[in-house]
């Protein structure tokens, strides 16, 4: 298989994208949505974005919040972290920035526009 190292080039049949020329796992909505309770879930987004609507029970720490805090290491030490963001871009960025941070993360394919695709009653 080739691919290029380009940000958001897909490699979907394995279940990663690449952003920033690192190759991040991903997780399709119906797997997070059968699975959710296994993980902490952060929707990176803006206040004003997560207010219009989020997924319920998920934490809201915007990008730049999110990649500040991130060497502190303040997440759950037995979950895996999935990261949201609107389509998925940003949130891409976050769970590279986890890898290089040693963090366990994967990035919500379509982000919370695919959930609302998928989920429309919540």
């Amino acid at each position: 298989m080739s691919w290029t190292k380009a940000a958001g080039t897909s490699l979907n049949s394995v279940g990663a994208n690449v952003y920033f020329g690192m190759i991040v796992q991903t997780i399709t909505v119906a797997e997070f949505h059968q699975h959710m309770v296994d993980y902490e879930v952060i929707d990176v987004r803006e206040p004003h974005e997560y207010d219009d609507g989020h997924i319920s029970g998920v934490k809201n720490i915007p990008l730049q919040d999110f990649l500040d805090m991130i060497s502190s290491k303040t997440f759950h030490p037995k979950k895996t972290l999935v990261i949201v963001c609107r389509s998925g871009r940003r949130s891409g960025m976050a769970v590279s920035e986890c890898m290089v941070h040693g963090i366990p993360a994967k990035n919500l394919k379509g982000g919370f526009e695919e959930w609302c695709r998928s989920y429309p009653n919540g």
